[in-house]
């Protein structure tokens, strides 16, 4: 057991962040910025309570004076977050308004959660099945074709 344990473990793949968390820390940010607060204190506002470090980074650099698309790089890093933070930075160029697209963000990962726990409910009544297909096939075979066999082979060995 010990030899294969770390293998396992070194396959599993690095755990996504929540989706819904996200979509709420996006959503918070929305209606921050709603609100009239600016995207520093509002990124603040959602690094502290956050999951993710990235939100606090970002707002940290930004109050620094970092130029936007370099302060938002430790969101644009989460790969869920990628296509918020280029919104963002693309925001601040133009000085287009940044709610609406925050909020579409956030409900688009709403629906990207929805979809991944439709995929692991679907999944699962596969993972269900499989112990019940590993203990009834051997059971069928021994109880239902063995005899008929054993029947079949005594008649034509039987003269």
């Amino acid at each position: 057991m010990a030899r294969w344990l770390p293998w396992l473990l070194a396959r599993r793949r690095p755990a996504s962040p929540d989706l819904t968390a996200l979509a709420f820390e996006v959503d918070l940010f929305a209606q921050c910025v709603a609100c009239g607060l600016g995207p520093a204190t509002a990124a603040s506002a959602v690094g502290r309570v956050s999951t993710q470090p990235a939100w606090a980074r970002a707002g940290s650099l930004l109050e620094l004076g970092i130029p936007a698309a370099q302060a938002w790089q430790p969101v644009r890093e989460i790969p869920e977050l990628a296509e918020f933070a280029t919104l963002i930075v693309l925001s601040e160029q133009s000085g287009a308004a940044l709610a609406q697209g925050a909020h579409r963000q956030a409900k688009a990962l709403r629906g990207k959660a929805a979809s991944a726990a439709i995929a692991r409910a679907e999944r699962a009544g596969v993972f269900i099945a499989l112990p019940l297909t590993l203990c009834f096939l051997p059971a069928f075979i021994i109880v239902g074709l063995v005899p008929i066999v054993v029947s079949l082979g005594a008649d034509i060995f039987t003269f």
